[in-house]
């Protein structure tokens, strides 16, 4: 359930795919049970050559991946890396055998999620599907732009769409502009993307991202995913950086994450809420902070 004070909000609601409201990643060649190994291996820190790590860190740290590299000796390098991560359950068991009930309950946990999805049809978390009904149930507005660099948004969409009987309008980053999916309507450049949002009635969207451009500017954040970063009279802007466990195994993880920031902002009518990774969450932060001192 939503919590709302005197001022209903309405939110404009930006969700990153990969690893915020599923689990596996086409592009990066993580399937669902190669995801869950690796979601795994960075639940907990313990102690590698003489460090505080998780184990995920521990082997990224093994097996690094240098700037300048072909696509394919990256590709190669992540897929060792994936390899690894499935080690880390006998790696506590050989090194750590006091955590692994900890660890077999943490991977129990994720077994259980993935298999409840499963087992509807689903690949995207309970926790997001009950945000839609508690605004719903609240009577609350909320607009949803999916957003992402990889291949998983079109199935993510059809399933959302068949759930909840919502229609998504397709747009695609081309650089730094913002086109119309099958539309011979202007480009909207990144500067104008809020024009985007006021323009489309108040419907749901999703933005495919340009990863290509992204790497080709050598992955800065201001060359990633361009945000609509509204003024203060226009819109509070607020980042989430999921915890994808939580999101994965506690069903209310979104509604509690938005119940967070009504509290913060009682008086708001409209809150633009960017959902993403913790690196990109980062880089989001970035971003605003950079353009508010550019405002200021």
């Amino acid at each position: 359930m939503l919590t709302t004070h005197k001022t209903k909000p309405r939110f404009v609601f930006f969700f990153d795919i990969n690893g915020t409201v599923i689990l596996g990643d086409n592009v990066r060649g993580k399937p669902l049970q190669v995801a869950a190994r690796e979601l795994l291996a960075e639940q907990r820190k313990h102690t590698f050559c003489d460090e505080q790590m998780t184990y995920k860190q521990f082997v990224d740290k093994q097996i690094p991946i240098p700037a300048g590299i072909s696509c394919e000796e990256e590709e190669f390098l992540k897929q060792a890396r994936l390899r690894d991560y499935s080690e880390y359950l006998p790696h506590v068991d050989l090194l750590y055998p006091e955590l692994v009930e900890q660890v077999v309950e943490d991977a129990d946990m994720i077994q259980n999620a993935i298999t409840d999805m499963l087992s509807q049809y689903r690949q995207v978390f309970d926790s997001f599907y009950n945000l839609v009904d508690a605004c719903k149930v609240g009577e609350i507005s909320a607009r949803i732009i999916f957003r992402s660099f990889g291949t998983d948004t079109e199935d993510v969409v059809k399933e959302v769409s068949r759930e909840t009987n919502r229609t998504f309008t397709r747009y695609k980053f081309v650089g730094e502009h913002l086109t119309k999916t099958d539309s011979s309507e202007e480009p909207i450049s990144k500067n104008n993307l809020l024009e985007c949002l006021q323009n489309t009635a108040g419907g749901d969207a999703v933005w495919q991202d340009d990863y290509k451009h992204w790497k080709q500017h050598g992955f800065a954040s201001h060359s990633g995913k361009p945000f609509p970063l509204a003024k203060s009279t226009h819109a509070s802007t607020c980042v989430v950086a999921v915890d994808t466990f939580l999101a994965l195994t506690k069903p209310m993880y979104f509604v509690d994450q938005v119940n967070q920031i009504i509290a913060q902002h009682p008086e708001d009518e409209l809150i633009h809420v960017f959902f993403d990774d913790n690196a990109h969450a980062k880089q989001i932060i970035h971003i605003i902070d950079h353009a508010q001192d550019a405002n200021a």
